[in-house]
């Protein structure tokens, strides 16, 4: 089984090193926050599920939640403004599994990670 390390965007060193990472383990692909210091929940997503959902980060379709308090719900890894946080999950899960909250600017870092190529490796 492969397990790589776990990955943040380079932009994330900003925010005292709070942020989203990434990694992969086995099939799947993990998704954390670092503020948990490894003990909080994890996002487990197939390859096509993050793969879709990079898709998306890349053409924009979260950029609204760091501009005004809407919602919105992805297909597979769902992103939603909750106050003075984002919430990500797996939409799969119907609200049942984990929530990871992030910052405005947390999320802002990951998005620009995702955005120039660098949870690209994830996928291979």
């Amino acid at each position: 089984m492969t397990t790589t390390p776990w990955t943040k965007a380079r932009k994330s060193g900003g925010n005292g090193g709070s942020c989203v990472e990434m990694r992969r383990h086995g099939t799947m692909i993990e998704v954390r926050d670092t503020k948990a210091n490894g003990s909080g929940p994890v996002l487990r997503l197939t390859s096509a599920e993050i793969g879709a959902w990079l898709d998306g980060a890349r053409n924009g379709r979260f950029d609204h939640l760091l501009r005004n308090s809407g919602s919105n719900v992805g297909h597979y890894l769902g992103m939603r403004r909750h106050g003075t946080v984002i919430e990500v999950r797996d939409a799969k899960a119907n609200g049942a599994g984990p929530v990871l909250c992030f910052t405005e600017a947390e999320i802002d870092a990951w998005l620009d990670g995702v955005r120039n190529g660098e949870f690209d490796h994830l996928l291979a």
